[in-house]
């Protein structure tokens, strides 16, 4: 509901992109977040002129360091990749919440075509006309 509810809002004042950020817990020290980040850079990164340079990068990790296995990617960040979203950028710091965010871009004419269909055709249609001012009856 929240999902077609937000399509509903971005078909009726015609906005083109939705942005904001994913998190990933660094409890870890930011191993997680690191290895999630080169998976994600893999196939989902925007072009350059699309990136954002992170104003606390994450903390260097010790190159001894090793992972014990893959990295889960967090449910919010793997639904919005299956949306059509890309990555702009390497991850920031947010020491206040413990957690390295990605800031995460998605064009609305990229959006997959199935979920297109499941949010954004499955509702009645929208009219952006203006409507006639209603008279007060005295």
């Amino acid at each position: 509901m929240l999902w077609q509810g937000l399509a509903r809002f971005m078909e009726i004042h015609r906005i083109g992109y939705l942005f904001g950020c994913a998190s990933i817990p660094m409890h870890d020290g930011g191993l997680a977040a690191r290895l999630i980040m080169d998976e994600l850079r893999e196939k989902y990164l925007s072009p350059e002129d699309q990136r954002v340079v992170p104003r606390w990068p994450l903390p260097k990790i010790d190159a001894a360091v090793k992972a014990d296995g893959k990295v889960r990617m967090p449910p919010l960040l793997k639904a919005y990749m299956r949306l059509g979203a890309q990555v702009c950028g390497e991850p920031c710091l947010d020491p206040d919440f413990a957690c390295a965010d990605i800031f995460i871009l998605l064009d609305v004419d990229r959006l997959q075509a199935r979920y297109h269909r499941h949010f954004i055709l499955r509702q009645a249609p929208i009219e952006h006309e203006a409507r006639p001012a209603t008279q007060k009856v005295a």
